[in-house]
């Protein structure tokens, strides 16, 4: 029952007009070393929280939350960790991804350092639907 009361909430917040989207990306992690870092641009706190999901779509383990953010801040915490926090195993990582959203600030840049070198953007999407309007994209 709670399960479903936290989905309806959630649909109903990311309706427009009825509450407020959510600034979410899709990271596929590649290796417990991978570097996640949160920069917040806005002038207020923030945080994002991780939640992780297997390829059919299925919430394991638990969630994890960056913890408040300040402004014009950046947080940094490995996959690994991730995985730790959500109390599931490293090998989980073949098979899964992470969905990442954003608190009320819309204004955290997400960036993923690779361990073998490298880096990149995870692709950012507005749970809304409005093409992102509400969140930052850099």
């Amino acid at each position: 029952m709670w399960r479903v009361l936290v989905v309806l909430v959630a649909l109903l917040l990311a309706v427009p007009g009825l509450g407020w989207a959510s600034c979410q990306w899709m990271v596929d992690p590649g290796a417990i070393g991978d570097v996640i870092s949160m920069m917040n641009r806005g002038t207020a706190p923030d945080d994002v929280v991780f939640q992780i999901f297997d390829n059919t779509g299925v919430q394991l383990g638990g969630t994890v939350s960056s913890g408040a953010i300040p402004p014009s801040g950046r947080r940094e915490t490995t996959v690994g960790n991730l995985y730790k926090g959500a109390h599931l195993p490293n090998s989980a990582i073949q098979n899964t991804y992470i969905l990442v959203t954003e608190g009320t600030g819309r204004e955290t840049i997400l960036q993923v350092n690779l361990s073998g070198g490298g880096s990149f953007q995870p692709e950012h999407f507005d749970s809304g639907f409005n093409q992102a309007s509400n969140c930052d994209q850099r």
